[in-house]
């Protein structure tokens, strides 16, 4: 019997050294895979990094057009103040202007209301001059 079980357990010791050869194996190809990713780590760390400094450009361009932008809103924030203080002058000159013209053409109308008042003041005058000739040489002859 003794015999018997030293043949199985030789047959079991020469599955149990084929089973960890396997598992050399496998534990080889576990370290190869484990190099690959540490491979691609190192590369894609890399390559991260490349993608952050490009980011930090981007963003770094970004504040330069908000800086940009914001003085260009100064600038043309005193442009505009500038020229609602120009129209503001130019409505007065204009205003001013109007008023100028309002005037002048009411005195227009008073000095023309009084050439008609003196004008017609005149021919009643010289109709009654006419008329009282009139009655006069009637009144002379009759």
């Amino acid at each position: 019997m003794d015999i018997k079980n030293e043949s199985r357990f030789e047959a079991v010791d020469a599955r149990f050294q084929l089973l960890d050869a396997r598992f050399q194996a496998i534990d080889v190809r576990f370290q190869a895979v484990e190099e690959k990713l540490a491979a691609m780590d190192v590369n894609n760390e890399s390559r991260f990094e490349a993608v952050n400094a490009q980011l930090r450009v981007i963003d770094a361009q970004f504040k330069a057009i908000q800086e940009n932008m914001t003085a260009t809103d100064l600038n043309n924030e005193k442009r505009f103040a500038k020229l609602e203080k120009e129209i503001a002058e130019l409505d007065a000159k204009v205003e001013g202007g109007f008023a100028l013209l309002v005037e002048k053409i009411n005195a227009q109308d008073l000095k023309v209301a009084k050439s008609v008042t003196s004008a017609a003041n005149k021919q009643l005058i010289m109709m009654l001059v006419i008329a009282g000739s009139i009655i006069a040489s009637l009144l002379y002859v009759g």
